[in-house]
């Protein structure tokens, strides 16, 4: 149809994104899917001293430090629009509208270690002191219309478009440790942290920028530091507290917990239903829904709306991190860096699981921006082996791989939501999926693997329970001769006589027992041969029971004789007080109480030897 046609057209029309990839060898942009190939107009950095790396928000502009220069692109067509001579810079961070870019690099003393830089020729726009990488990046609104950043005990605000007016706002928040401003559109707000003192509880307060009004506030005890998280329309806001060492000794990162603030006024705790530790918060792009991953492992995950009520309970297993797509349609739910790499995908609509695969050695994943595919990387410093990158489909698995020799870090290009086609989830592939989560299988040894099992255990009292008469007391002897055999070729020499004798009486019971089944109608039916193998099984029956029970009365004696010396022990314990005593030595009270009980004793040892006669 026509329809199909245009959504057809669309979705070839849709753009490729680019993945940067830092290493050794350089930084790069290579193409995303279907191509992979490398990205022509972006001339390759091959410098073996790239630090850091960062595409802007809407993913024109892409910049990097190769340890000379921080250098500025523009991506579609790779022309280096400015080189800024700051080669120690640690850290890059875009504006919303890359019209700026801030840099960071390790305080040195007296001079400003963080500048904010024009992006269209590398014009120096302020300059600032910031001496902790906590916290150093500068905020802006999505429109650029304001910029905040943190000193001590305030906020200061600037004209995110131009630096040069100064600060033109105090926010002032005694004690605060941290903030984070709010996404999307006016009015804005501002979530502050401010760590108690003394004792007392401490607070996130969330505070309206304009105005400097107190909208909502959440005290909490044990918390040293937090993670805030606002969804998309900057209604609410998620805070991760955590201690710097948990009391309790569930985990070692320290006590975790999770508080929901809300613009309607709304503060409170999150409650979870497994104890441990929190290990990832993430919003719907919808601003509606949270996901969460908590609790001793293997972790649970569950699905949340914004009165912290749970719709969906996602199970337990080896997870440590959540992340929906850009589209919102699907979460993903892994374990990667110490777990094995699992990675469950699931309907965010239907609450179904998708997809299982496997990426081990993973410590890095993030999703494509047309919500279908995403990258697993292994980086080095975390692991210096087996460095590289691999794309994934969410339901097909493993797609394109790249191997390295040094990989330091990869990121997507960042591409706006509606430059995709809105496609509903994709039905279950036909063909086999690369990287899928194998069933646990039992456990075979190494030389037994890709081979028939010759035997099963206890195969010879299965084959008995299946067979009948003769023929399943035949198959038994049968069974146990031959596994036997080799084992008496071997060590005959060193098998005791006891050993062979008691072999002997189980081959010859099992003999008699075969020959004297034969027709199953009674006695007077059998032959005098079976007559005379039944007579002598039943002699041999009676034996054991005999020698059973000699074996049982000698225990009893043993017993018994045990007893009594236990018994003569105390007594002459008692004689050895009772001299003392007689010499005029002073006793205890609980030697004299054992004194008292000889007559008892000697009566108890009397009684023993009369029931051993």
């Amino acid at each position: 149809s026509d329809f199909q046609l245009l959504k057809l057209l669309h979705v070839m029309a849709q753009p490729i994104p680019l993945l940067a990839v830092r290493g050794v060898d350089g930084v790069a942009l290579v193409q995303g899917p279907p191509d992979y190939g490398p990205h022509a107009p972006f001339n390759v950095d091959t410098t073996d001293k790239s630090r850091v790396m960062n595409f802007s928000p809407d993913g024109t502009h892409f910049a990097w430090c190769n340890g000379a220069k921080v250098m500025v692109c523009r991506v579609a067509d790779g022309a280096v629009l400015c080189s800024i001579d700051r080669p120690k810079t640690m850290a890059l961070l875009f504006s919303p509208c890359s019209t700026f870019l801030a840099t960071w690099e390790n305080y040195a003393g007296k001079e400003e270690n963080m500048f904010v830089w024009q992006t269209r020729d590398g014009t120096l726009a302020a300059k600032f002191f910031n001496k902790r990488f906590d916290g150093w990046e500068p905020q802006w609104t999505e429109d650029e219309s304001l910029c905040v950043r943190a000193v001590t005990g305030q906020l200061d605000l600037y004209d995110g478009r131009d630096f040069g007016k100064g600060i033109i706002q105090r926010l002032k928040i005694e004690s605060m440790q941290s903030f984070s401003l709010s996404c999307g559109p006016p009015p804005f707000k501002v979530a502050a942290f401010v760590p108690g003192k003394k004792g007392g509880p401490s607070a996130v307060r969330m505070y309206a920028v304009q105005g400097e009004a107190l909208i909502c506030s959440r005290s909490f005890y044990r918390a040293d530091r937090v993670t805030m998280d606002w969804n998309a329309s900057g209604t609410s806001v998620l805070v991760s507290t955590q201690t710097e060492v948990d009391k309790t000794g569930q985990s070692y990162e320290g006590e975790t917990n999770l508080y929901y603030l809300s613009d309607d006024g709304v503060g409170s705790i999150v409650q979870l239903d497994k104890a441990g530790p929190i290990f990832a918060v993430a919003w719907a792009p919808n601003g509606k829904e949270f996901a969460a991953v908590y609790g001793i492992m293997p972790a649970r995950a569950g699905l949340f709306n914004r009165k912290c009520e749970k719709l969906k309970d996602f199970g337990c297993g080896p997870h440590n991190m959540v992340k929906f797509s850009p589209s919102g349609k699907i979460i993903c739910i892994a374990g990667f860096g110490n777990v094995r790499g699992e990675i469950q995908m699931w309907d965010a609509t239907n609450h179904t699981l998708l997809s299982e695969l496997v990426a081990p050695d993973s410590t890095y994943f993030a999703w494509c921006p047309d919500s279908r595919h995403f990258v697993t990387a292994t980086t080095a410093p975390r692991l210096n082996v087996d460095n590289g990158y691999k794309i994934w489909h969410y339901r097909r698995g493993m797609v394109h791989k790249t191997e390295k020799k040094v990989l330091w870090g990869v990121q997507w290009q960042p591409i706006a939501r509606d430059k995709f086609a809105d496609r509903p989830v994709s039905p279950p592939p036909d063909a086999p999926v690369q990287g899928k989560k194998e069933a646990a299988t039992k456990y075979r040894p190494p030389g037994a693997r890709g081979k028939p099992a010759s035997f099963t255990l206890h195969g010879d009292q299965d084959s008995a329970k299946a067979g009948s008469g003769a023929a399943s007391a035949a198959s038994a002897v049968s069974a146990s001769s031959v596994v036997g055999a080799g084992s008496e070729s071997a060590d005959s020499k060193e098998t005791s006589k006891s050993a062979l004798k008691n072999k002997k009486r189980r081959e010859a019971k099992a003999k008699a027992a075969a020959l004297a089944s034969g027709t199953p109608g009674g006695l007077h039916e059998r032959t005098p041969e079976q007559k005379k193998n039944v007579e002598l099984l039943k002699q041999m029956i009676a034996d054991d029971k005999a020698k059973a029970a000699a074996e049982s009365g000698d225990a009893g004696k043993q017993d018994v004789a045990k007893a009594i010396r236990n018994l003569s022990k105390k007594l002459r314990q008692i004689e050895e007080l009772k001299e003392k005593q007689a010499k005029g030595e002073t006793l205890q009270a609980n030697q004299l109480d054992k004194i008292k009980t000889e007559d008892s004793l000697r009566a108890e040892i009397a009684a023993l030897e009369k029931s051993a006669e």
